[in-house]
């Protein structure tokens, strides 16, 4: 049927009998054969007319890349269609899921890593080095759901220079998961409608998802709403914050569904609120929240 897959059909007929195939190095995939007895387990091997045929599935088969994850991720992309088969909008989380951290080897200031950038804004600039972060740290408490750009207002910093920094900031250190990018397309594909439910503040969504190729600095044409901790006024963890974010869409909950990788806020507090139709990645790692400072 044309499909561009077929590689384990066309491997086990190469090799013959039950095979395993391992993909630890994916350039080399190392291929073996196993020898198992059924009769010895009380097991028969049973083939079942179907009366189906795979000729209308194409599409979902070419949307599944190899990109290293687990069988289960893999499936996803051709299970979407019945995960989210209910769903008008899905959520999805930012960091860990469509992003991540490719190493922590740069500084945070006040538990945030784009402060120093602003610090050093204002210090080039005349301020004292402390004065410039006890004034900072005074900022988030006078505004706690603030965004970056109040930060250049309030210090008078030039919102073009803070921009580029920020954004080669986000250059430097923020990789993309590229099974979100193909778990994003496949939904778009889909008809659905996406949307986005982060810790970050509205421009922390922005840069990281400019990073990934589905924004720029004015917005984002992929995702029609962006709920960021300054617009729902909180980060997912708080359970004020889901009834927020569900009075913003106009759908029932049911209707909702929400990828992301964090078991209490993407999935625990979400379902508690009605959002059945909930997808976690196994990033195995370090969460780093920025959103807020408590």
């Amino acid at each position: 049927f044309d499909k561009p897959c077929g590689l384990m059909d066309q491997t086990a007929c190469a090799v013959g009998g039950v095979i395993t195939i391992d993909f630890k190095d994916p350039a080399h995939p190392i291929v073996g054969q196993t020898s198992i007895d059924l009769a010895k387990h009380k097991l028969a091997m049973c083939i079942t007319d179907t009366k189906g045929s795979h000729a209308d599935l194409t599409e979902d088969y070419a949307v599944i890349h190899f990109l290293g994850e687990s069988a289960e991720k893999a499936d996803l992309s051709a299970d979407s269609r019945l995960i989210f088969a209910d769903c008008a909008v899905v959520l999805f989380d930012i960091d860990n899921t469509i992003t991540f951290y490719r190493n922590k080897d740069f500084p945070t200031l006040h538990g945030n890593f784009l402060f120093p950038i602003i610090r050093d804004l204002m210090v080039e600039r005349g301020w004292r080095k402390e004065s410039a972060e006890e004034a900072i740290l005074a900022l988030t408490r006078r505004i706690p759901h603030w965004d970056y750009p109040d930060f250049f207002a309030a210090f008078d910093l030039p919102p073009r220079e803070a921009f580029r920094r920020c954004r080669e900031w986000h250059e430097k250190y923020i990789g993309v998961n590229q099974d979100a990018l193909t778990l994003i397309d496949t939904l778009r594909r889909q008809g659905k409608r996406l949307a986005i439910a982060s810790n970050n503040p509205y421009t922390g969504c922005l840069w990281k998802l400019q990073q990934a190729g589905l924004a720029d600095e004015n917005g984002s044409s992929v995702f029609c709403k962006i709920f960021s901790t300054d617009v729902v006024r909180g980060c997912k963890g708080e359970p004020a914050v889901w009834p927020n974010i569900l009075a913003r869409l106009p759908y029932l909950p049911e209707k909702i569904g929400m990828v992301g990788d964090n078991p209490l806020e993407d999935s625990d507090l979400p379902r508690k609120y009605g959002i059945k139709a909930i997808y976690l990645f196994e990033r195995n790692q370090p969460r780093m929240e920025f959103g807020a400072i408590h």
